[in-house]
């Protein structure tokens, strides 16, 4: 029993020795095995995160050549400091991403054997240290001496695009096979692992293998991590392409799109691109100009760049685009298409537009400024003349704009012309263009051929437009515009001289009353340059004092005594001979110096005047002097009339101012508050040719008026003609009802004045009663009344 008990002993302690030793073994082949799996999994996992590592910085260099690609060319056609430092940084940076792959290299013998083998051709080490080279050649190269570079930017091209990517992506591609070989390892490992721990903690105790398997756990998710890493790297070398440009394209032979990606469409997939398959010239608009260089370089299979289209993109949203691109050709060299880049350059357009805009535009109304007048004009009378065809110009001026600005302000002014400018564009329409050249200067340039009948219809057309009132503030203005036609090539063949034929009708429009049009014709020229003889000889003679007065004599028609003295102007020039007053007066209207004619003859006047002799009982007569519209509208006319009487010493009730019709039809408030405040003085105003033109009685009772005077034109009728007769007869019962004198003009016969002394008029002049006379004998007529009147009191 004890021997069997022992046996038994024996037998459990042996069993119990064999299973310690079984347990122990197992413990020993346990740990051998965890110990083995660890460290396949610790290298598995550091061969992952080398792969990972190299496929990242692989991404990085392919990444940075594109960059120095794109930089170089840049740097080639647009020398800049910005762009030069940009390239010398990204360099550098390949360069030293370079390094760091080229040490990485030695440890994979893969890698080895792709980075630094030559096979056919260089190795990827040599390309890529050629490609640093160029690279840092261009970028070290003078900003002034850019574009020699040319030979230096192909080689770099050549590397960068047809050796040194496609050896890049030969390594990458190697490397990714070994990873991939590694992950399946992995995997098994991983398995293997699973297994053995199962039956460990089946077996023994698992808090034994726990810690281990955890680790394993953890480096296997480690594993996972590197990688998706690595899957990150990956996609991003695909994502590359449409990240780097805003629009990356192909096409087939025919130009079908068969791959559209990039900035523009970062939510678009290629399963739902509505672009693949069209023809490019359906999705992009091109010019004439940049379509017909496209077609040329298809045709010819030639690289282009820099071309302008317009591109809408799947949401609808527009813009410009300039693109480039080059053919496309397969493993063989047989041409498969184009491929390029398209950049988005819309904000870069808008601006070169809005530059543009401002260097062509008139900054106050929006119309073309001279600059752009001038070549527009040019072209199209080039293009006009090429074809058979007519260039129509019409030369506007405004008239009575300085009275407007001089009375209204600047800023009235300025709103008036754009408001002219907008009413004048809104009725030519599509029928021509419009431009101001400065001031108040405008032109009209017509779109196509017009007959003489066309466009006297257009100038009537627009004039009546523009006659229309404007509201300025609170104001109501009206103004009328002066037109000059002129046609190419029929009045000249040069933009120079129809733009002066233009002038030329337009002068010859104002000088006949304005508010109307004229079309040129060849007398005019002459009559031009003889206008502006005259108008050079008048201001000569003006600065020099040398315009000459005489005075007609003013009758009391029932007393026949001498009532006063009209102030006549007269111009005699020694080359130009005499020039009629009429002449020279619109002369000055015209070329915007009547006021200083008009103050020169009432100084004159004035100062006459007061010198003229006279006697206790025969008291000196008054003076009578015409002025024109544009004097009264003068800022400081009152003021400047009572410097004049101030000067010569002749009282205000010894002067008459006699007004046109013109200034009657004005209305404006600042001309009834001018003439009343010379009324206030003691100024006699008076109407001159009353009668004639289109005064109406309405306008005429709100002028403070002192006389009417009866236009020699129903004087010299009313002989003859009993409607002239009525006329005056009406005429003088009106002056009498609104208390005003009148006075007759243009008497010269007893029998005219016997009929105006029997129709009640008290005063006239004429050649009847007195030719007009110089100074001196107006001086020798008045001493001569003196002492005839000195003599009739001795006899008495």
């Amino acid at each position: 029993m004890k021997a069997t008990d022992s046996a038994s002993l024996e037998a459990g302690r042996l069993n119990s020795r064999r299973l310690m030793q079984s347990y122990v073994m197992a413990l020993c082949l346990i740990a051998v095995f965890l110990t083995f799996s660890h460290t396949m999994s610790m290298m598995a996992l550091d061969s992952a995160r080398y792969d990972a590592n190299v496929i990242n910085v692989s991404g990085r260099q392919r990444m940075l050549s594109q960059r120095i690609l794109y930089l170089s060319l840049e740097e080639l056609e647009h020398p800049s400091e910005q762009t030069r430092s940009a390239l010398v940084t990204s360099t550098e940076e390949f360069a030293s991403v370079h390094e760091q792959l080229s040490a990485m290299a030695r440890k994979s013998p893969i890698l080895t054997t792709a980075y630094f083998a030559r096979g056919d051709g260089e190795s990827l080490d040599s390309i890529t240290r050629s490609f640093i080279k160029d690279a840092t050649e261009i970028g070290e190269q003078e900003l002034d001496r850019a574009g020699e570079m040319g030979e230096t930017m192909a080689h770099l091209s050549l590397l960068g695009t047809d050796q040194l990517l496609a050896k890049l992506e030969g390594a990458v591609t190697a490397h990714e096979a070994v990873a991939l070989k590694n992950s399946q390892r992995l995997k098994i490992l991983e398995n293997a692992s699973l297994i053995a721990a199962g039956v460990i903690l089946l077996l023994e105790a698992l808090f034994i293998f726990w810690p281990t398997l955890r680790q394993t756990r953890r480096a296997f998710l480690s594993l996972e991590e590197a990688n998706a890493n690595k899957d990150a790297a990956i996609k991003r070398l695909v994502e590359f392409s449409e990240i780097s440009a805003d629009l990356f394209w192909e096409t087939d032979l025919e130009g079908r799109i068969l791959y559209i990606s990039g900035r523009l469409l970062p939510d678009l997939s290629f399963e739902e691109d509505p672009f693949v398959g069209e023809f490019y010239n359906t999705i992009l608009g091109f010019g004439p100009r940049e379509l017909n260089v496209m077609k040329q370089m298809l045709a010819t299979q030639r690289p282009y760049e820099g071309i302008l289209a317009d591109f809408s993109d799947h949401k609808g949203r527009r813009y410009k685009i300039s693109l480039s691109g080059r053919p496309h050709h397969d493993a063989d060299g047989n041409l498969t298409g184009y491929i390029g880049v398209g950049d988005d350059v819309t904000q870069e357009v808008a601006e070169q537009e809005k530059i543009r805009s401002l260097a062509e535009r008139d900054a106050l109304t929006g119309l073309y400024n001279r600059h752009a007048f001038n070549h527009r004009l040019k072209r199209q009378m080039s293009i006009s003349m090429a074809s058979g065809n007519s260039t129509c110009l019409l030369a506007m001026d405004l008239d009575g704009f300085k009275a407007v600005n001089d009375t209204h302000g600047h800023d009235a002014g300025d709103e008036l012309l754009k408001q002219v400018a907008s009413r004048l564009q809104n009725r030519l329409g599509l029928r021509g263009w419009s431009a101001r050249l400065g001031g108040d200067e405008f032109m009209v340039v017509c779109k196509g051929s017009l007959s003489d009948g066309d466009l006297k219809v257009l100038a009537i057309e627009l004039n009546e437009a523009l006659a229309e009132p404007y509201i300025i503030g609170t104001q109501s203005l009206s103004i009328s515009v002066s037109i000059g036609i002129a046609v190419a090539p029929r009045d000249a063949r040069t933009l120079d001289d129809l733009v002066k034929c233009g002038d030329i009708a337009l002068y010859e429009a104002k000088r006949a009353g304005r508010s109307g049009h004229r079309m040129y014709n060849a007398k005019m020229t002459a009559d031009s340059e003889r206008e502006k003889q005259l108008e050079a000889g008048l201001r000569k003679t003006l600065q020099e004092d040398g315009l000459e007065l005489v005075f007609q004599p003013i009758i009391n028609l029932e007393s026949r005594t001498l009532a006063g003295f009209e102030a006549l102007a007269r111009w005699e020039d020694d080359e130009l001979g005499v020039i009629p007053p009429a002449q020279f007066v619109s002369i000055a209207e015209t070329g915007g110096f009547m006021p200083l004619l008009g103050h020169q003859i009432l100084q004159k006047a004035c100062r006459a005047a007061a010198n003229w002799p006279s006697s206790p009982t025969h008291p000196n007569p008054h003076v009578s002097v015409n002025i024109a519209a544009t004097e009264i509208m003068e800022p400081g006319f009152t003021r400047s009339v009572t410097d004049i009487l101030a000067e010569t010493g002749l009282e205000a009730t010894r002067l008459e101012l006699e007004i046109t019709n013109s200034l009657v039809l004005d209305q404006s408030p600042e001309a009834i508050d001018a003439l009343q405040e010379l009324k206030d003085l003691g100024i006699q105003l008076s109407i001159d040719d009353f009668g004639t033109g289109q005064t109406s009685l309405s306008q005429l009772r709100l002028l403070p008026l002192s006389r009417i005077k009866i236009d020699q034109t129903f004087i010299a009728d009313m002989t003859h003609d009993q409607n002239s007769m009525k006329i005056i007869r009406g005429m003088i019962g009106l002056s009498r009802d609104l208390n005003l004198s009148i006075l007759a003009e243009g008497v010269e016969t007893e029998r005219q004045a016997a009929l105006l002394i029997a129709a009640g008029c008290k005063e006239a002049q004429g050649h009847y009663f007195s030719k007009a006379l110089a100074e001196s004998d107006v001086r020798r007529m008045l001493q001569q009344y003196i002492a005839t009147e000195s003599r009739a009191q001795l006899v008495g």
